[in-house]
């Protein structure tokens, strides 16, 4: 069972989720049919004025600069970043005036799932959304659904059939956006890293993807 305790914000919820993880966390793992990526409206959670979103994929060089030093200016860390680029990963990024509000990450082949400490093994077909992050200045304005909305229509171009996502089970806001789109929860992954144990619980035959104890690289 998972004890919530009420927090006076988000930063402090996020703090305690990030000390909690090593000890014990519960993660929902959702999938998406992207045969209906196309049927995901903008006009749900609209961007806001001024933002756009940019899709990145073997960038060239100039492009990778200028991804990396925008990540700098927002005090990111741009090396993770270009390994991620250089591995063939997709990442979305939401701008306002040349300035990083929000992005997201899309792996092909295994994503690295933290939180468990194990590596996510999709099928051909899949792909997997991770690492969605919004710039706290722009939080509560509808950016998560409104930068993952274009990489779902965006994959379903490219051919690919299902996404797979997980979400910390206290993360209620980011469950609800996951519930927007029309994603199905399919599994739980829960783990005790400090203690190496992992329990996948397959909750629908959807569940068909591999966790694996090491970390590998696509």
């Amino acid at each position: 069972m998972v004890f919530h305790i009420p927090l006076r914000n988000g930063y402090l919820e996020l703090s305690a989720w990030k000390f909690s993880e090593p000890f014990f966390n519960v993660q929902h793992v959702f999938v998406f049919d992207l045969a209906l990526a196309g049927q995901l409206s903008s006009f749900v959670h609209p961007l806001p004025p001024g933002i756009s979103v940019e899709i990145h994929l073997k960038p060239d060089e100039s492009d990778l600069h200028r991804i990396l030093a925008l990540f700098e200016q927002a005090g990111l860390r741009p090396r993770p970043a270009e390994e991620s680029l250089k591995r063939g990963e997709m990442l979305a990024l939401a701008t306002a005036n040349e300035a990083v509000a929000a992005y997201t990450w899309t792996a092909f082949s295994c994503a690295w799932v933290g939180e468990a400490r194990r590596s996510l093994s999709p099928r051909d077909d899949q792909a997997v959304q991770y690492n969605t992050f919004v710039i706290p200045s722009w939080r509560g304005k509808g950016l998560q659904y409104g930068i993952t909305r274009p990489v779902l229509q965006h994959l379903a171009k490219l051919g690919y059939k299902q996404t797979i996502a997980w979400v910390n089970a206290r993360n209620v806001r980011s469950i609800r956006n996951q519930l927007s789109q029309g994603k199905r929860c399919v599994a739980t992954i829960t783990s005790s890293p400090i203690l190496g144990l992992v329990r996948l619980r397959r909750l629908s035959q959807e569940a068909d993807f591999t966790i694996e104890r090491f970390r590998q690289h696509s």
